[in-house]
């Protein structure tokens, strides 16, 4: 995910094999852009939705991910 106004951002799709890119809109504000991603719901859910569809389904047989806790 990119944004236009987001100037550390960029495009991997056609550099990154496999990449899908989605342009992510933001408030346009260019100092502030690049961290706004991480309050938006939107994108954690498009994050989400990004990593199941292109990560494939999980080993059945593989042990439990740890939690980090």
């Amino acid at each position: 995910m990119w944004a236009y106004t987001d100037l550390l951002s960029f495009r991997a799709q056609g550099i990154a094999p496999g990449a899908h890119d989605t342009a992510f809109p933001l408030s346009g504000l260019v100092r502030s852009d690049h961290l706004a991603y991480l309050q938006q719901p939107d994108f954690y859910r498009t994050l989400a939705a990004k990593v199941a569809v292109h990560a494939g389904p999980r080993d059945p047989a593989a042990p439990p991910l740890e939690s980090g806790a």
